[in-house]
């Protein structure tokens, strides 16, 4: 699928392992035409979107941009490009949830109402715990038009907004769902328990 973020968003980070000091660093251009060679056929198909960075003992050998951002309107992707990291972002979410916790700041266990400045109508289930986040919140992805939405600049906020006066989709701990709001409610505790929000 070619939608308007990049088709496949991969940012590459190699580092050259350590060799003897009579080794020498391929020319800049040469690596780079290496990159590119290797690169080549993934572009011909429209099957590799991102940056690579090369990097040794910390310096910067290659820094290059490759693909597309969007492919409807051929815009490159350019080295400042901000890509939508969609489920890399959990790893981060995990461990500012962890870093929370170690801090004292929250509990696992405790009710997601707890840490809500104010408790959406979806949250106020006492058995719906901080984490994890399959508790029958429903996905913000899936409510009436979201596609629509979508394409707007939102918030973690807007973004708890749009489901808060939801009702559940069944009841908590009566079965598992993979959903964006699984991110955006831990997301949003973030924000309120740090005062960064």
């Amino acid at each position: 699928m070619r939608g308007a973020l990049a088709k496949a968003v991969v940012a590459c980070c190699l580092v050259l392992p350590a060799s003897p000091a009579a080794a020498q660093v391929p020319a800049r251009n040469a690596l780079a035409q290496r990159v590119d060679r290797y690169l080549q056929p993934y572009l011909d198909l429209a099957a590799f979107s991102g940056i690579v960075l090369l990097a040794r003992h910390g310096n910067i050998l290659l820094e290059r941009a490759y693909g597309m951002a969007n492919y409807e309107l051929a815009v490159p992707i350019r080295i400042g490009t901000r890509f939508h990291i969609a489920s890399v972002s959990k790893t981060f979410t995990a461990t500012a949830v962890l870093q929370l916790v170690e801090r004292g700041k929250i509990s696992l266990r405790d009710p997601i109402a707890n840490s809500f400045p104010t408790t959406p109508a979806a949250t106020k289930s006492q058995s719906i715990s901080c984490w994890p986040m399959h508790r029958g919140i429903p996905d913000v992805n899936g409510l009436p038009g979201y596609d629509t939405i979508a394409r707007l600049p939102h918030t973690t906020a807007s973004l708890v907004a749009l489901f808060r006066d939801q009702p559940l989709d069944f009841v908590p701990g009566s079965r598992y769902t993979a959903t964006a709001t699984r991110t955006t409610t831990p997301r949003y505790i973030i924000e309120h328990v740090s005062g960064m929000g």
